[in-house]
């Protein structure tokens, strides 16, 4: 009798334990991405997906000083685009099981191409960014740091 109780009771944790999957670490609020020279602002977007947006460049104006574009779209309706402003990501949502944001795209002003992506808090001042092609494996992850205090805009 004991020994089907303890069973039944061990069964009963198993399946709350394997039911209880961790919700990701929210991924909102301004991130410094790996180079510096941008920050991205992530907010909710649609129902439970997260979206980003170029808030601040380091370097905002071109050599001529006029406002960087986004002249290497594929798209040229797209070129005349300010990089300040521009959507950067999209379509992320929560992946409970793995514990990150998935689902997702993230655009490279630099080449014009969106990739795949997936976003995962390392700690609550660390977001890792994997930009992708295809499969996880052939793509590059970023280390973002979450911005304390953020410039309006320019150098500062």
């Amino acid at each position: 009798m004991m020994g089907v109780r303890f069973a039944s009771a061990f069964a009963v944790c198993l399946l709350l334990a394997m039911g209880a999957r961790a919700m990701p670490a929210d991924v909102t609020g301004r991130w410094e991405t790996g180079n510096g020279k941008s920050h991205i602002e992530i907010r909710p977007c649609g129902e439970d997906r997260r979206c980003g947006q170029i808030v601040w460049l380091r370097t905002p104006v071109d050599e001529r000083g006029e406002p960087k574009r986004d002249r290497n779209n594929d798209d040229s309706r797209l070129r005349q685009r300010t990089i300040v402003g521009l959507e950067l990501m999209g379509d992320f949502a929560a992946d409970d099981a793995n514990e990150e944001w998935s689902g997702g795209w993230i655009y490279n002003p630099r080449d014009g191409q969106r990739y795949s992506a997936i976003l995962k808090r390392r700690n609550a001042d660390e977001l890792l960014v994997r930009g992708f092609i295809g499969l996880r494996l052939f793509g590059k992850t970023q280390v973002w740091r979450r911005v304390a205090d953020a410039p309006t805009a320019g150098k500062d």
